[in-house]
């Protein structure tokens, strides 16, 4: 699967740091809280106590076999942001290790942002050095997925916990419990979604051949062009999730975005969206007689100094 490594870019507080770290553990303080809105799905749940609490989000923007998921709290205070981290979701999937951006959650403080339950393959566009000092870079990258699947409950049911391990500074661990039925009211709201916008569970059936985007190097590159001015000044970032409904003809009927990071100076007069309703061309998707029919594509845009 390609994807896009999704960045927050925000300011984030200054914890003092230990030389050595005790293991964290921390149990649910709520229960799993379902915030299903007209344009995502999200799981938040809490835990620990005072101020040791740690909030967990998981969010989709439609049916998917991955996710987008935040973890904040000053149980994260002590990492080293220069410095990879290990990432489990334990004991069902394997570890891996993430350098994340410093960012912040509000009254949470310090948060991780990340995606899926394992570690993703990263895809850049790439343009001239020059032009990356000069404008910036924006970046466009797509994931290939079953049509209309959710994530898998019974996988997500074996999932007991999150930990995040970084040396002797910092050793945090969620203890989750009830993973697969979290999931499970994930992936029907987000069927809900699909089947708000004219997509019912038979398509899934009737798709044999998914879109491809044609010129995403070419919309990349306009994108890029359009940095919002006031934001490549000062430096900000920014990342965005982008669906996009793609007709029968290969234009795009429908783009919604979702700003992950509700940076700074980002005027959004003229959003991504913008730029794939008016120049991205794809070749349709197709059911099973290769008629063209009707598609969901997912991307993310990320906004990146230098």
């Amino acid at each position: 699967m390609l994807v896009i490594r999704a960045i927050l870019c925000l300011v984030a507080a200054f914890f003092a740091t230990s030389a050595h770290a005790e293991e964290l553990i921390l149990k649910p303080d709520s229960k799993w809280v379902a915030d299903f809105g007209e344009d995502n799905c999200r799981l938040i749940r809490t835990f620990g106590k005072s101020d040791e609490q740690t909030v967990l989000i998981i969010e989709q923007i439609a049916p998917s076999t991955d996710f987008n998921w935040t973890v904040a709290g000053t149980s994260l205070a002590r990492v080293r942001w220069s410095r990879d981290v290990e990432v489990r979701w334990g004991p069902e999937f394997q570890s891996y290790e993430k350098r994340f951006l410093k960012a912040d959650l509000g009254k949470f403080g310090p948060a991780f942002v990340g995606k899926g339950w394992e570690a993703h393959t990263v895809v850049q566009s790439k343009v001239k050095e020059k032009e990356l000092r000069e404008l910036g870079r924006a970046e466009l990258a797509s994931g290939l997925e079953p049509v209309l699947a959710g994530l898998d409950e019974h996988r997500a049911s074996r999932v007991e916990y999150l930990s995040f391990w970084q040396g002797d500074r910092m050793k945090t661990t969620l203890l989750l419990e009830h993973m697969g039925a979290a999931i499970a009211a994930l992936n029907k709201c987000t069927l809900d979604l699909a089947t708000s916008w004219g997509f019912d569970e038979s398509y899934k059936d009737r798709l044999t051949t998914r879109a491809v985007w044609l010129n995403v190097r070419d919309v990349a590159t306009e994108i890029q062009r359009n940095y919002p001015s006031r934001a490549l000044t000062r430096g900000s970032q920014a990342n965005f999730r982008m669906r996009i409904i793609v007709g029968v003809d290969g234009r795009a009927e429908r783009c919604d975005w979702i700003n992950d990071t509700s940076a700074d100076n980002f005027d959004m007069s003229r959003t991504p969206c913008d730029v794939i309703m008016k120049k991205a061309e794809f070749e349709p998707a197709l059911d099973e007689n290769d008629r063209p029919i009707r598609s969901i594509y997912q991307t993310s845009v990320l906004y990146r100094i230098g």
